[in-house]
């Protein structure tokens, strides 16, 4: 959002937010190119009576276009847009709730994202999971183990995996495995624990799955 009025700027910002939608606030257009380029944002409102913020719509190429759909605010409407232009324009003085309305209608209008699909293998130290098999690979020197794991068990080595060894809560895991709406004992993360240490150990030398005392686990590969 590039408007240079920190009064019309905040009004706006507070009807976004009672909307759910959350603002990212420039007072310019440069410091509004340099925020799209940190966070990418899904429209741009622009006060275009300001100089400091009509500069975005002077971007040579619409190159600012690019970057996301535009709504504009001016003292004169206009209509005389090329087609597939991605601008609105709303014409001042304005109603909040009808900006955020036209927002609204401009984000319902994108195209859906296919979401992309989630790692089938994950690989970290001597553990390769595979997510479709179910099983896990342990690399035990020049010979490879292959374990097949229960879903709970898969879904609680996933999570350390994906923390890449740092120490994750017995919440954290919950949340992750069964679901942050079940209700699941701590102790149900332990016993789990225990059989996956069971899996991946195979009796030799220092667990790969380390407690930290009083917080949770974290997977350690060094030597025992």
């Amino acid at each position: 959002m590039i408007i240079e009025n920190p009064a019309i700027r905040e009004l706006v910002a507070s009807h976004l937010q009672h909307a759910r939608l959350l603002p990212i606030l420039a007072a310019s257009a440069q410091e509004g190119r340099q925020l799209a380029g940190e966070v990418r944002p899904d429209a741009v409102l622009v006060d275009a009576d300001s100089p400091a913020a009509a500069a975005w719509l002077d971007a040579a190429g619409a190159a600012a276009d690019d970057i996301a759909p535009t709504l504009v605010l001016s003292s004169q409407a206009r209509g005389d847009e090329q087609a597939g232009s991605r601008r609105l324009w709303i014409e001042k003085p304005f109603v909040p709730r009808e900006v955020v309305r036209c927002l609204g209608e401009q984000l319902n209008s994108r195209p859906p994202v296919a979401p992309a699909p989630p790692e089938a293998t994950l690989r970290l130290g001597p553990l390769e999971l595979d997510t479709l098999r179910h099983e896990v690979r342990v690399a035990r020197g020049q010979k490879v183990d292959v374990v097949s794991l229960p879903r709970a068990e898969l879904e609680l080595l996933r999570c350390l995996m994906e923390h890449q060894g740092r120490v994750v809560s017995r919440e954290q895991i919950i949340a992750a495995t069964w679901g942050p709406d079940h209700a699941v004992d701590v102790r149900t993360v332990d016993q789990n624990i225990k059989r996956l240490r069971k899996h991946l150990d195979g009796g030799r030398g220092r667990s790969m799955i380390q407690t930290q005392r009083g917080y949770g686990y974290r997977l350690n590969f060094g030597a025992g």
